[in-house]
């Protein structure tokens, strides 16, 4: 249920008013995105200005490059120590 509320502060402190339920609204679906449209955790595609096209970067690995990444794709990464795997945290960014 979604309720509708005004929050006010006076001198007494925090407080709501003209708390009412919400009238129902239809639920929209979301837009279908496309398999090729999604980018791996940590990808964002970004417009370059200076070339007037679009590049991919990254920023956990802070690397940048103008193909897309796919979803699955296992990264290159030399810099850990043989059999490690870099893994993105999502709570702690």
């Amino acid at each position: 249920m979604e309720v509708h509320f005004m929050l006010y502060r006076d001198a007494k402190g925090l407080g709501a008013a003209d708390v009412q339920p919400a009238q129902p609204q239809p639920l929209v679906p979301a837009p279908a995105v496309k398999e090729e449209e999604l980018l791996p955790v940590g990808w964002k595609k970004v417009w370059c200005e200076e070339y007037q096209e679009w590049y991919f970067w990254n920023h956990v690995s802070k690397e940048s490059k103008w193909t897309r990444p796919k979803v699955g794709e296992p990264e290159e990464d030399n810099t850990l120590p043989k059999d490690w795997q870099r893994v993105y945290d999502v709570e702690r960014g």
